[in-house]
C-alpha cells in the first residue's frame, strides 16, 4: 500500500493541501459549498434558469454573477495571502476575471442551434444529444480562442497543451480507484436518471449502434473543458492568485456541475482541486483529460449495466 501510494503521488498531495490550507479556510469553503449547494437543489436554480431565460442576458447574468460570488467569496477566506490581497488590488486581475466568467456564462446559457434555426433542429432525441455537443465544442472552441489566443502570452496560449511528458501509469492508477465507486454509483436512483448521457429509453431497439455514434462526441467534449477550467482558469490564475486559483477553480467547478446528481456535484470540487493540483505541478492537462474521458466512459458504461442486468 505504501508504494502504490508514492506511485500516485499522495504523499506530496497531502503536504501541498497542508500548506495550502488552514483551519478557517476549511471551515469557510465548506458553508459557502454547504449553502450554494442546499440553495440550488431546494429551489433547482440552475435548471430552472437555464431552461427559462435559454439565450437571454438574465440567463447569462445569473450565471455570471453566481460564478463571481463563490470564485471571489472563496478567496476572500485566503485574503491575508500576499498573492491574493495582491490580486484584489489588481485592476488587471479583475479584468481578466470577468473576461472569464463572461465566457463561461455564455456556455452556460447559450443554445447557437436556436438561435440561428429556432427548433427546426429538433428531428429527434438522438439529434438533440447531437447538437448540444456541438453547441459545446463551438462554444468552448470559442473561449479558446478568445481567452488562450489573445489573452495568453507566448507558448502559455494553449495553457497545459504543449506539456506532453507526464506519469500516465499515475493516472491509470487513479481510475482503477475509482472503479468501485463508480459502480456504487451506478446503482443510485439519481444516477441512473441521469446516465447513461445518451438515455436508454430513447432507443427501443439498436442502442448500441446510436451509443456509438454519440459517445466519440461527448467524450472529446472533456479536451476543451479540462483545458478551461485547469489549463486557463489554474494555469493562468496562477499569475496572479498562486496556488489559490485551484481552490476557488475548484468551487466554481463545483458549481458548474449543479443539475448533476448531489453526490457528483460534491464529488467534483474534490476532483477538480486534484486535477487542478496535478495541472499546476505538471503544468500538462492530458492526464486531466485522460482521468476525466475515462471516468466519463465508466459511468456510461457502468449505468448501462446497471440498465440491463442490475
Amino acid at each position: 500500500m505504501n508504494h502504490f501510494l508514492k506511485i500516485i503521488g499522495f504523499y506530496e498531495f497531502k503536504s501541498f493541501v497542508k500548506e495550502d490550507f488552514n483551519t478557517k479556510s476549511c471551515i469557510g469553503i465548506i458553508l459557502l459549498l454547504s449553502v450554494a449547494i442546499s440553495i440550488n437543489y431546494y429551489f433547482d436554480l440552475e435548471d430552472s434558469v437555464s431552461a427559462r431565460y435559454e439565450n437571454s442576458v438574465v440567463g447569462w447574468s445569473f450565471f455570471l454573477g453566481l460564478q463571481m460570488i463563490l470564485f471571489v467569496a472563496t478567496l476572500s477566506f485566503f485574503y491575508k495571502n500576499p498573492n491574493v490581497k495582491s490580486a484584489f488590488q489588481s485592476r488587471e486581475f479583475w479584468l481578466y476575471l470577468v473576461l472569464t466568467m463572461s465566457c463561461l456564462a455564455v456556455y452556460s446559457i447559450v443554445d447557437l442551434f436556436k438561435i440561428w434555426f429556432q427548433s427546426s433542429y429538433y428531428e429527434s432525441y438522438f439529434h438533440r444529444k447531437m447538437y448540444a455537443r456541438l453547441n459545446s465544442f463551438l462554444l468552448y472552441g470559442c473561449m479558446f480562442v478568445f481567452l488562450g489566443i489573445f489573452i495568453g502570452k507566448s507558448k502559455e496560449k494553449v495553457f497545459g497543451l504543449l506539456q506532453l511528458k507526464i506519469t500516465w501509469k499515475t493516472y491509470v492508477y487513479f481510475l482503477v480507484c475509482m472503479l468501485p465507486l463508480l459502480a456504487f454509483a451506478a446503482t443510485q436512483s439519481d444516477f441512473q436518471k441521469m446516465y447513461p448521457r445518451l438515455h436508454i429509453q430513447h432507443f427501443p431497439e439498436n442502442y448500441l449502434h446510436y451509443f456509438l455514434q454519440y459517445e466519440p462526441f461527448y467524450l472529446a467534449d472533456f479536451i476543451l473543458l479540462e483545458w478551461f477550467f485547469r489549463g486557463f482558469m489554474v494555469l493562468f490564475f496562477t499569475r496572479f492568485l498562486g496556488t489559490k486559483a485551484i481552490v476557488a477553480t475548484a468551487v466554481v467547478y463545483c458549481a458548474f456541475h449543479f443539475g448533476k446528481p448531489l453526490v457528483e456535484c460534491i464529488s467534483s470540487f474534490f476532483g477538480g482541486y486534484i486535477l487542478g493540483y496535478i495541472v499546476y505541478q505538471t503544468k500538462s492537462i492530458y492526464g486531466g483529460i485522460l482521468v476525466h474521458m475515462g471516468i466519463a466512459l465508466l459511468m456510461d458504461v457502468f449505468a448501462i449495466l446497471a440498465y440491463f442486468y442490475w
